[in-house]
């Protein structure tokens, strides 16, 4: 199928796995793809990067000529300008490089970049239509804790680049490293990383997928849940938003414990308010998701 508009080729990187497709100006997609983060970046991360790029674009030809833009979501802290990956915590070899000047010398087209969670953000807003006028807080429990913050229409970025890191805010008491090499930072104890951790130390005869199925009254389940909720009370007490939106493959696992996690997230946020007027949207997880939230990024950034 041919737009007339052109297509962008988007991706959604992540820790664990990387989608890939063409997507038009009315977010259509086409050739999706997934692979394994850790298959594509082995060795050299970034020409094995751009390599996997070329096979992607060159899998059809059509869409090849019609190339107008690349989009992509890394895991990763971005510069204030979108051109650098600055720290990519859960991927070796993907920190101080200007990827989008690389890309646009390989492929000889735009190239955008940003956080993941950032485009995950952006598809999200799109889909439940929120206001642009409203503050927005999102929270993404995968691999890690992604976090992303809009601000009357606008993606926080801070002076840097690097806001709304959450995932690595310092726990006093936590002595555990950090992949981003620092000491007791909140993703240590809260993120799928650390469940994987609990799962194969203390339930090693039940299955991750099933863990809070099988597991959630265990006292370390129940802890592991308020600390999840830490973190989103923290940015509710600072930012007091309209919505949250909380999603990622933790939140989505089978028997998640959603009223537990809200009520803790309610425990920890200030008194009377925000507490007792807090809107929570757990977004419907999809792979395409981050993928289409990098093209409305990309098509945003093209105007």
């Amino acid at each position: 199928m041919k737009n007339s508009d052109g297509v962008i080729f988007s991706m959604d990187i992540g820790g664990t796995n990387m989608r890939s497709a063409f997507v038009d100006s009315s977010y259509n997609i086409y050739h999706f793809n997934t692979h394994k983060s850790n298959d594509v970046f082995k060795g050299d991360a970034v020409k094995n990067f751009i390599n996997h790029v070329h096979q992607m674009i060159e899998s059809s030809e059509s869409f090849k000529k019609q190339l107008k833009a690349i989009s992509v979501g890394f895991p990763s802290t971005v510069d204030s300008n979108c051109r650098s990956l600055i720290s990519t915590p859960n991927i070796q070899g993907l920190n101080n490089i200007n990827i989008a000047d690389i890309i646009e010398r390989e492929f000889e087209v735009p190239a955008f970049i940003n956080r993941d969670v950032c485009m995950l953000m952006l598809y999200d807003m799109y889909t439940y239509d929120l206001p642009k006028d409203a503050i927005i807080i999102a929270c993404y429990i995968g691999t890690g804790y992604g976090n992303s913050i809009c601000i009357g229409g606008k993606i926080l970025a801070g002076k840097n680049g690097v806001a709304a890191e959450l995932g690595h805010i310092p726990i006093l008491g936590v002595d555990e490293i950090c992949g981003c090499g620092n000491v007791g930072c909140v993703e240590t104890i809260a993120s799928g990383m650390y469940l994987s951790k609990l799962q194969k130390e203390y339930f090693p005869d039940t299955d991750i997928e099933l863990i809070f199925e099988k597991c959630k009254e265990h006292a370390l389940i129940k802890d592991f849940i308020k600390a999840l909720a830490v973190p989103v009370a923290t940015e509710i007490n600072i930012f007091d938003p309209h919505y949250i939106l909380l999603g990622g493959g933790v939140l989505q696992m089978k028997g998640f414990p959603r009223e537990d996690f809200e009520s803790a997230i309610v425990n920890f946020s200030r008194k009377p308010l925000p507490a007792s007027n807090l809107q929570f949207i757990y977004p419907t997880e999809s792979r395409q998701n981050g993928v289409v939230g990098a093209a409305i990024f990309g098509y945003g950034s093209l105007r």
